[in-house]
């Protein structure tokens, strides 16, 4: 009974609610407003970027355009409708340089059927033919609270996808979409994380690594067809007529430079990969986010590459917990948040400002007066939002400053535009004039359950003086933390250090203010988009590595009387020094001479080792370890996804390590390309390859390919059987042979066109040529010997057996193949196809001729590779030197570099590990770290590194004026904050406290007798809390508390914004309530509270 009158209720309301709107939209039709075509706005203080301010000027507007412009002497036409300007200030309308203002929210929107039929790109993220003007929707509520932040003209692009479409330039007036339109295309928008995180949301890609491959491929497949249409339109004759798909049609203007590649991208290393996505297809580039910007400023001069800057800025820091402090990579990300853009300016790169990642676009001048605090003049300030953003987008013949001639668009405020008591009074968009100052702060939207960290609160950070990363998920509103050493499809990707440098926020997100409860609202901002007047000034920030990089470059050693472990003698030799010239070994012996420019180090008492190798790992690989959407994704690389801001390079340096194999996960049964990497701490990605290196690939087999102990969403994934993964490899090889064939045809004029260009095929090629390593993630003794079988069946030798945790069952079987196995010291039994897994393993491998090594496959057991080596002495006996040798020389011989690290010979490269004892003891500590001679890790300036790390994050809480919570004097301030920040109400001002009742009358569509309402407020401080219910249900809003007998508050009802604009005087409110331009009455009581 009571569930059929609540649906019948429901019904009801939202025909009512229907009604309304359709109503209001064909009233809207019917009744046209004329405004006025000429307007003189005089005595106000008129601001440009390209002249002097004019005091007390006048600005003459007539069709849509400056008709004049200057002094009080300019003459005012008498037709004109003559505006008021004394204490007000004119500037050029501000311009959004990037926004999804418009745009169909959901990905699932009708708006973008269309774009799914017929021949588009296969791969629904790659959706470059989308046209912004076809898409956009403009909502007179949006369009509103734009102008209201002084926006006349919005750079928009459709949001969703990896390649979301064709972005446009609109001028914010009131007329159709079509003359709205100023530029029909600017450029083709390309997100690298625009699948959303990679949460395993389903479809490939699901990784970073896997974005940037369907990228490569895509931009590989538009010029392959440009190509083949070239060459087909010049002579068609016995040709076959090549495909055309309308998704690369849309990219030939990028490939041609004839528009720019919209990229959006926030941390430094994703700005860098998009420059090397550019450098390779030769792109016209424009960062779009740029949050960490400023580390790569010098590039971005050097190449004129101009940002549309995001202002998304943390809320305040007002209390900490001194037991769980706020990290100082957090601490160091807010403070960029603050200067970028003064950053950026002072190195001469072009930027313009916008709205992305606001939610709300009056945020917007709020963040930029802490940028201009924090050192950005507010001349660069006021073009950053008008003139270089026209100029960017070829329209600043029409507007971004103010001259005769121009388009009137521009907007007016009371007092200087980026002073925190400023409020813009209205703005002119083509000449139509737009009062704002009525329509006041909006409501805010609750804050979600659960939101992603940003780069300045994320407290799991991977610093030294704090706990380790680990794997997070979303579940509800909570952080579930697991462990994974398999990286499986579904295991948890590395993101918690990958979002101190990724900084890609959630849109329309408001965060909530430290100490609030759940749906509690944020306080709302002093001023229109306003900033309180002692914004925080912070200390400059430092853009170095969180850990000391190298004090200089010097690579020239002598290292005396040490016990040098040189791994080519049996046992390692006593009192010897070892001579580095220029990074290399240049001598090993007994009372060698050093060079005038060699620095001395005592080794007396201490043991000097190779580097030592990991050969399995996936430190510093951002956006997810594992491809693992396809059976077979031997097109990603992991050198595209090297982070080398991850501490744990700098921690696995301080355990000795100076070199890994970075591998793929083993989701794949064919995974993606692996790289070799030497750990120089503050040298870029590409700085870090290990350049010598054969390239490799991961393969994997068992459990995780077939997925036996877990299910994904979707259809199961084949093979669903270990004979499946068999057919795979097999299959995938033979058809790497004949893409090869292919290409052997067309270059020897047997084919009229080229063969499309397969990054996967290109990847699996090189392994049948033996150019690329294979590198396999295996148990069980029947599956190594099916791969080793298949490989030679095909000429291809395997490189390494990773974990081979039964090889001993196979040993001699691996040894005759000739493949490395690199194995766990001691792990077994963690899930069902290890449980023959015995610690013997790596000595019998060892004793059959097998080169084997020991891995870590984690970033925290990769500081104690030395450790896991003398496993191989307890457990099998194996000799010393030998057990060394498999964190050392094998790992060398395994990756194929042995002719250049693994031991310490004459010639090779010197990286050198110094350890205070047995380097297989568990007392010894690694000293100091050399990788290519140079210095990379010292224990001595660590220590005192650290120190100087505590003084900066104290630095930076002084400038954030944040406060213990367990500072006695704590409470008092709050008190006395809260005292001063309450409204003083004068004698006889209103109290808006209590519940009002009443009606909304108006005529149709509302019935004679009106509509009731029932509007809830409470006083909290100097805010009004509250609800406005009527039949289209309840509403709430936060405003500031105002200090005269005006009440007007915006709130949002199924999409729809309303506004209240009411007077209260004693028990009585009366006023309007708007919606969608049409106004009603509302009149009411104040009842008792009951």
């Amino acid at each position: 009974m009571h569930a059929r009158i609540f649906f019948s209720f429901m019904k009801g309301l939202f025909l009512l609610a229907g009604w309304l709107m359709l109503f209001v939209f064909a009233w809207a039709q019917d009744t046209p407003y004329r405004l006025p075509d000429v307007y003189a706005l005089r005595g106000a203080t008129i601001v440009s970027n390209t002249a002097p301010p004019i005091e007390n000027g006048v600005i003459v507007v007539r069709g849509g355009v400056i008709a004049a412009l200057g002094d009080s002497n300019t003459p005012v036409p008498a037709d004109a409708e003559v505006i008021d300007g004394t204490g007000h200030t004119v500037y050029p309308g501000l311009i959004d340089a990037f926004s999804s203002l418009g745009m169909p929210a959901q990905a699932n929107d009708p708006a973008y059927t269309s774009y799914e039929r017929g021949n588009t790109h296969p791969n629904a993220q790659i959706r470059p033919e989308r046209q912004a003007t076809v898409l956009v929707q403009p909502d007179g509520g949006q369009l509103s609270r734009w102008r209201r932040a002084g926006f006349v003209v919005a750079h928009i692009a459709p949001p969703h996808g990896i390649m979301s479409g064709q972005s446009a330039v609109i001028s914010l007036n009131s007329g159709s979409t079509a003359t709205m339109v100023v530029v029909p295309r600017v450029g083709v928008v390309m997100n690298l994380r625009g699948r959303g995180g990679f949460e395993g949301s389903g479809g490939y890609p699901s990784s970073l690594m896997g974005a940037i491959a369907l990228v490569r491929q895509t931009f590989y497949d538009a010029q392959h067809q440009q190509e083949v249409w070239q060459a087909y339109l010049r002579d068609p004759n016995g040709k076959p007529r090549p495909a055309m798909n309308r998704a690369l049609e849309a990219l030939q203007p990028v490939l041609e430079r004839k528009l720019p590649l919209l990229a959006i991208a926030n941390n430094a290393e994703d700005i860098r990969r998009v420059l090397r996505i550019a450098d390779e297809f030769n792109l016209k580039v424009v960062i779009v986010g740029g949050q960490e910007a400023a580390k790569v400023a010098d590039e971005l001069k050097r190449r004129d590459i101009p940002v549309l800057l995001s202002m998304e800025m943390p809320e305040p820091l007002r209390s900490y917990d001194p037991l769980s402090p706020p990290t100082l990579t957090s601490l160091r990300n807010r403070a960029l948040a603050y200067q970028n853009a003064a950053i950026l300016h002072e190195k001469g790169v072009r930027f313009a400002f916008t709205t992305e990642g606001l939610g709300d676009p009056e945020r917007l001048l709020r963040n930029i007066r802490l940028a201009i605090a924090n050192g950005l003049p507010k001349e660069a300030a006021l073009r950053a939002l008008t003139l270089t953003p026209a100029e960017l987008f070829g329209i600043q013949d029409k507007f971004g400053d103010l001259a005769v001639g121009k388009t009137a668009s521009f907007v007016v405020v009371k007092g200087e535009l980026f002073e925190p008591r400023a409020r813009i009074e209205f703005v002119f968009a083509d000449g139509q004039r737009f009062k704002v100052s009525e329509g006041t702060q909006t409501a805010v939207a609750p804050t979600p359950l659960f939101r992603r960290p940003r780069d300045w609160d994320a407290e799991n950070t991977s610093s030294l003086l704090e706990a380790s990363c680990c794997f997070h998920h979303a579940h509800g509103s909570t952080l579930i933390h697991m462990q994974s050493h398999d990286h499986e499809a579904h295991a948890c990707e590395e993101e918690c250090t990958d979002h101190l440098t990724a900084g890609v926020p959630p849109r329309q997100d408001v965060p909530r203010e430290a100490g609030m409860q759940q749906g509690e609202q944020p306080q709302e901002r002093s001023g229109q988009g306003g900033a309180s007047d002692d914004a925080p000034v912070l200390p400059r920030v430092k853009l170095t590595p969180l850990m000391p990089p190298p004090a200089d470059e010097h690579n020239t050693w002598l290292i005396r009387n040490a016990t040098v472990w040189t791994m080519v003698h049996d046992r390692p030799l006593l009192n010897t020094d070892v001579l580095v010239v220029d990074g290399k070994i240049a001598a090993v012996g007994k009372n060698l001479t050093a060079p005038l420019n060699a620095r001395i180090i005592d080794g007396t008492s201490k043991h000097l080792t190779p580097g030592l190798m990991d050969c399995h790992s996936h430190t510093a690989i951002s956006g997810g370890v594992n491809e693992g959407t396809n059976v077979c994704t031997a097109e990603v690389r992991i050198q595209d996804v090297i982070n080398p801001e991850d501490v744990n390079i700098y921690r696995q340096l301080a355990g000795g390590v100076t070199a890994a194999l970075m591998l793929h996960g083993s989701a794949n049964v064919i995974g993606g390309q692996s790289i070799t990497v030497k750990w120089r701490w503050g040298k870029s990605a590409e700085e870090m390859i290990f350049k010598e290196s054969p390239s490799g690939i991961k393969f994997a087999l068992g459990e995780n390919v077939k997925r036996s102990n877990f299910r994904t969403p979707g259809q199961q994934r084949y093979p669903a059987s270990r004979m499946g993964v068999e057919q795979v490899i097999r299959e995938r090889f033979l058809a790497a042979l004949d893409y090869k064939r292919r290409w052997e045809e067309y270059r020897a004029g047997k084919r009229s066109l080229p063969p499309q260009r397969d990054l996967q095929l290109d990847a699996l090629v090189e392994v049948l040529e033996g150019k690329r390593l294979i590198h396999c993630h295996s148990y069980r003794q029947d599956e190594i010997l099916m791969l080793l079988r298949v490989c030679e069946e095909f000429g291809v030798r395997v490189g390494t057996l990773q974990h081979v945790l039964e090889g001993y069952k196979v040993a001699t079987e691996i040894a005759r193949h000739g493949a490395g196995a690199s194995s766990f010291s001691d792990w077994w039994a963690y899930k069902i196809e290890v449980y023959d897994a015995i610690p013997y393993n790596g000595y019998l491998m060892w004793e059959r001729g097998v080169v084997v090594s020991f891995n870590s496959d984690s970033n925290e057991l990769a500081r104690r590779l030395n450790t896991e080596a003398t496993k191989a002495v307890k457990y099998g006996g194996v000799p010393e030197v030998e057990a060394l040798k498999f964190v050392t020389l094998n790992v060398a011989k395994q990756l194929g570099v042995d002719k250049y690290v693994g031991s310490i010979e004459v010639g090779k490269q010197a990286d050198l590990a110094l350890w205070s004892d047995h380097p297989l003891s568990g007392y010894a500590v690694c000293e100091k770290t050399f990788v290519d001679g140079v210095l990379y890790f010292d224990r001595e300036r660590d220590r005192a590194w650290r120190e100087e790390l505590e003084k900066e994050r104290q630095e930076y809480l002084k400038g954030l004026r944040a406060e213990s919570m367990f500072d006695e004097r704590r409470p008092e301030r709050e008190e006395r904050r809260e005292q001063a920040a309450e409204t003083p109400r004068g004698e006889g001002a209103p109290d808006f406290a209590g519940v009002w009742q009443g009606t909304i009358t108006g005529g149709d569509p509302l019935p004679p007798e009106g509509v009731p309402f029932t509007l809830r407020i409470r006083q909290e401080g100097g805010r009004l809390v509250g609800t406005l219910e009527t039949l289209l249900g309840s509403q709430e809003f936060s405003i500031a508390a105002p200090s005269g007998d005006a009440l007007t508050f915006t709130l949002d009802a199924g999409g729809m914004s309303i506004t209240v604009n009411a007077t209260v005087s004693g028990d009585r409110l009366s006023g309007t309530i708007s919606a969608m331009g049409v106004s009603f009455t509302i009149e009411g009581r104040r009842v008792p509270n009951v």
